[in-house]
């Protein structure tokens, strides 16, 4: 009996059987063995990324991966362009800020701009054509309609007046979004502005509302700078001394 059991322990050890122990792999089997699961995390990628095309990148945007449009050249104007189609409808772009595209980086800068706007779900082809006015304009008028019932009358003249006269015929020759404001663009547009010291000051005063108003209605997602306050060239007044005769 005991001779029996010995036998079958033996027995298993020689064989390599699976009775009471688990047989050791060769350094060859183990590397072999390795070249399914090299597949499964080569592939992995792959299929992450096939399953991210059809996946919004932000939930907040709603947005998704946009490679639409494509980087051509021409030889016979000696610089490139971006070909994209819009509702149906194919374009050719061959400005960036004004500038012809000689350099391809300069095209692919455009590129991705573009591709991001599509991404975030506010994309304007105006934008890019100068086909169109911009949408701050429209915010704007909508906007000071809006505040004339929260206004003094002296107030509202004058925001209408710096909507009208300084904020609308500079927003034609320089179309942007209203996301796209920045503190450049601020600058830019305080020099340009044919007011003196205070007068700027309430014409820039008029349009941090407008996009303080955009930011709490979630329109942008932050309230860009401002130009400092010493750049509006408001001359201090002189102070003047009352002097009083002796009696």
């Amino acid at each position: 009996m005991v001779f029996s059991a010995v036998w079958m322990v033996w027995n298993a050890v020689v064989e390599g059987s699976n009775f009471f122990f688990f047989k050791q792999k060769t350094a060859y089997e183990m590397l072999r063995s390795l070249v399914g699961s090299e597949m499964c995390i080569r592939d992995r990628g792959n299929i992450m990324l096939n399953l991210s095309e059809n996946m919004p990148i932000n939930p907040r945007w709603g947005g998704r991966v946009c490679m639409k449009g494509s980087i051509h050249f021409r030889k016979d104007r000696g610089y490139f362009y971006v070909s994209w189609v819009h509702k149906g409808k194919p374009y050719k772009i061959y400005k960036y800020n004004g500038e012809y595209l000689y350099h391809k980086k300069l095209a692919e800068k455009l590129l991705a701009c573009m591709q991001a706007d599509e991404e975030g779900g506010f994309f304007r082809i105006e934008k890019y054509t100068r086909e169109g006015p911009t949408d701050v304009i429209p915010y704007l008028k909508k906007w000071i309609e809006l505040q004339e019932a929260h206004l003094s009358p002296a107030t509202y003249k004058d925001y209408l007046n710096s909507v009208n006269n300084h904020l609308i015929p500079w927003f034609k020759k320089h179309p942007l979004n209203v996301h796209e404001i920045r503190y450049d663009t601020l600058c830019q547009l305080l020099a340009d502005i044919n007011r003196e010291g205070k007068g700027k000051l309430n014409v820039m005063y008029c349009l941090r509302r407008c996009l303080d108003y955009a930011w709490k209605s979630g329109r942008i997602l932050a309230l860009p700078p401002f130009p400092e306050k010493r750049l509006y060239g408001i001359e201090p007044k002189p102070i003047k001394w009352i002097f009083f005769p002796d009696f």
